[in-house]
């Protein structure tokens, strides 16, 4: 038996995560004392930084893309393609005449 679904999501989205976690990383590194803190501090801001761009990204390619079910099968588009051939071998459709 499957776990009941919540009517909403526990879990924050991490394209909300990854830029907390780069302004911890450079609030890190401006309050450091230590080479070896500035730079962790320094490598988590920038790391989570490009992981919140590219999560940005992939949020805006997911909302533009078409669902798979509206993709055409490989053999659909071959029964389509010669369907199309047809109608062009068979030439134009007949004109019919002016009133």
């Amino acid at each position: 038996m499957p776990a009941p679904r919540l009517p909403f999501e526990l879990e924050p989205p991490m394209r909300l995560i990854w830029p907390v976690l780069a302004v911890f990383g450079f609030v890190l590194a401006y309050l450091a004392s230590t080479p070896g803190v500035l730079a962790t501090g320094l490598l988590l801001g920038f790391v989570s930084l490009f992981g919140s761009v590219l999560s940005l990204a992939a949020v805006r390619i997911e909302s533009r893309a078409r669902p798979e079910t509206q993709i055409i099968a490989t053999s659909e588009l071959a029964e389509l393609r010669r369907q199309a051939e047809a109608r062009r071998k068979a030439g134009p459709p007949p004109v019919p005449p002016a009133a």
